[in-house]
């Protein structure tokens, strides 16, 4: 559709063109007629201008031949010009000479790097000698039943030894003992404070103990005896039903009458 219309309008322009330059030619072949037609006939009202008078010609004189020619004027004797001095030629200004060549010390050659001579190769390094882990050595047995149990009144020495026997099961270690020992002996903690401490110590927390072990425990360590089974299943129920909680159990046997019974009287 749009190629039509355009195509129409392309027409339409040619035709309009066509007509206008038809009447501009027929225009000029009108203005050539007319011309051709129209003759302009000669101004007769103008007299025409009268020619100028002839003058005649001047009269020819004739010289005799006897008659002598005037003399000549005498020559004037030439000067001559002086002669012209041309200016001596301007010099050619000298050329400068060449500055010095700036004089750069030759470029030595950098010398070739070694080749690096290849490492000699080392010993494979000694396997390192590992000792085989040693034996622990078994904790030794109480001489007796009464070695487990807890001592409240003993000495500071041995008190501790009790209390590693009766909390941890083992014999105590030189660095804990003198720890412990130099404590009690300085009065800066209480028996009652070195028995909460070691019950807190992450060697017995690791050993998950049951409720019924720990109630085991504190009886032997703070009365220095086994619990009746009244007294142990009174405790281990009221862990189990959470009514209390083990640190709770510790203070109360550690402030029973029975306890307060034991520390009479000793250091």
């Amino acid at each position: 559709m749009i190629f039509l219309i355009l195509g129409g309008l392309f027409v339409v322009v040619v035709m309009i063109g066509a007509g206008v330059g038809g009447y501009f030619w027929w225009r000029h072949r009108q203005n050539r007629a007319l011309q051709q037609a129209v003759v302009i006939p000669p101004d007769t009202t103008t007299p025409a201008p009268a020619p100028p008078p002839a003058v005649p010609p001047p009269p020819e004189t004739t010289t005799p031949p006897d008659a002598a020619a005037p003399p000549l004027a005498p020559e004037r004797p030439a000067t001559t010009a002086p002669d012209y001095a041309a200016p001596p030629p301007t010099p050619a200004p000298k050329p400068k000479p060449a500055p010095p060549p700036i004089y750069s010390a030759p470029v030595k050659p950098a010398p070739a790097a070694p080749s690096p001579s290849p490492a000699p190769l080392e010993p494979p390094p000694a396997p390192l000698y590992v000792p085989p882990p040693a034996a622990k050595p078994p904790v030794p047995a109480a001489a007796s039943p009464s070695d487990a149990l807890g001592k409240p009144c003993a000495q500071p020495d041995d008190f501790v030894r009790s209390l590693f026997w009766s909390i941890l099961e083992r014999e105590a270690d030189p660095g804990g003992l003198g720890y412990w020992s130099g404590q009690l002996q300085a009065r800066t903690a209480s028996r009652e404070q070195v028995v909460r401490q070691i019950f807190a110590s992450q060697e017995y927390v690791q050993r998950n103990k049951s409720d019924r072990e720990f109630v085991r425990d504190v009886y032997q360590a703070a009365l220095g005896r086994e619990p009746d089974e009244a007294g142990l299943s009174g405790w281990v129920g009221k862990l189990q039903e959470k009514k209390t909680k083990r640190a709770d159990i510790l203070g109360a046997i550690l402030g029973s009458q029975e306890y307060r019974n034991l520390r009479q009287g000793c250091p």
